[in-house]
């Protein structure tokens, strides 16, 4: 879909109605959390397991954030059942590293299916 911006909204047509336009004017266009596909048992594995570690290191959400070079709002997200950010393998090959872990310690020992 195109984004189109209009200077006047009252002048936008139906043939020049778009996603944009809709999430301006119409913010229940935005889908929230439960129309989005679940996250995977793997991906809250890990989530969990970084927690763990977090919480059992008493270490901040900040902390974490230092580490993997991102902010604070990533990991409160990446932590949070609102918001679903994930962490990738570069996040979790420096956690690894910082807690002299192996990567394959954030993942589980047989498969989540």
């Amino acid at each position: 879909m195109r984004t189109i911006v209009k200077t006047n909204i009252s002048k936008v047509t139906k043939r020049h109605t778009c996603v944009y336009w809709k999430f301006l004017c119409f913010p229940y266009f935005v889908p929230s959390m439960k129309d989005q596909d679940n996250i995977g048992r793997i991906e809250q594995y890990v989530i969990d397991y970084v927690r763990e570690l977090r919480v059992n290191n008493n270490l901040l959400q900040e902390d974490i954030a230092s580490i993997l070079g991102t902010t604070k709002a990533f990991i409160s997200n990446a932590e949070s059942t609102n918001h679903r950010a994930k962490y990738n393998l570069k996040h979790i090959d420096k956690l690894a590293h910082y807690f002299n872990l192996s990567p394959r310690d954030f993942l589980p020992e047989k498969t989540l299916q």
